[in-house]
């Protein structure tokens, strides 16, 4: 169904969830620049446990300061910020109370040498309820040597929160040697959406064209193969990132806006598609604060251009 603002009447009514998680389902909705229309903005920052702020695309020190990542998912407008136990834990009794909170429930751990993609439980959801969040999250590794575990830790988890009224996210992701092959292709994210068709697609230009699909000079012809395979109506948002590699390099490093090997004439041209100009558009950009508002007035020139 297209977002709107009676997603929960429509949507979520009709399911067996209790009316305690339709409140906390409507309360992520309704808060935040979004509220009232259906969509949702999360800050999402997994702080400490796979990422920092002195590795993640650029150094932001100020932001190991977990009430940092609150304050700019607030200034943001976001519905929710979604975080780590120790991050939403540590301000929770200064700010659950101005921001629907959205607890991660598990992480990689990556201490142990060599890494393993394995999903770990680092708290409870009764610990998350405790903090006043409305919602958990969490992550499976579709593909892994792990995931039935993780399927089974994850529906548990679930179960426990919807019984205490909260709302759930999973967030999914491919990890399987197998899926790696020498030319970039479609078919096997393909494959796994279409076994759940109420999946979406979430489109990285940087992705797209590190794995050599020209977006810069055929982006009619990238949207055809991606409708033919995938389908145009399973893509719900746009990650808009320039690359600091050029196309096909099979790489993921991500530029600012116009300083990378897409350039500012090609996003402009992916802003302002058809196919693409109503969906959300996400910046993940080596920036600070104020480049970020310089490229989200760029951002909003292309599309009116």
């Amino acid at each position: 169904m297209v977002p709107s603002p009676d997603t929960v009447d429509r949507t979520w009514i009709p399911s067996d969830r209790n009316v305690r998680t339709l409140c906390s389902l409507q309360t992520l909705l309704g808060h935040g620049r979004l509220a009232g229309t259906g969509y949702v903005s999360i800050l999402p920052v997994d702080q400490d446990i796979e990422h920092t702020a002195g590795a993640s695309f650029a150094p932001n020190p100020v932001y190991f300061d977990p009430e940092n990542i609150v304050k700019l998912a607030i200034e943001g407008g976001c519905n929710a910020v979604a975080s780590t136990f120790g991050n939403l834990g540590a301000v929770a009794r200064k700010y659950a109370h101005k921001i629907p909170f959205i607890v991660k429930l598990n992480h990689n751990e990556l201490l142990t040498y060599p890494n393993t993609y394995d999903q770990v439980l680092f708290g409870s959801v009764d610990e998350a309820w405790n903090m006043g969040a409305v919602a958990v999250g969490a992550t499976i590794y579709f593909g892994s040597e792990q995931s039935r575990r993780q399927l089974v830790e994850i529906s548990e988890a679930f179960e426990r929160a919807h019984e205490l009224g909260m709302a759930t996210i999973l967030w999914c992701y491919l990890r399987n040697g197998s899926f790696k092959k020498d030319g970039a292709d479609y078919h096997a994210s393909a494959d796994l959406t279409g076994q759940a068709d109420h999946l979406g697609v979430c489109l990285d230009t940087c992705h797209v064209s590190d794995g050599g699909y020209d977006i810069v000079h055929d982006l009619d012809g990238v949207l055809t193969e991606f409708d033919s395979i995938i389908g145009l109506r399973r893509l719900k948002a746009i990650h808009l990132n320039d690359s600091k590699n050029p196309p096909g390099s099979r790489k993921d490093r991500h530029a600012c806006l116009g300083e990378g090997t897409i350039g500012l004439e090609a996003l402009g041209r992916i802003v302002r598609h058809p196919a693409l100009k109503d969906l959300p558009f996400c910046l993940e950009t080596p920036n600070d604060l104020p480049g970020y508002a310089r490229e989200i007035a760029l951002m909003r020139e292309m599309a009116e251009a």
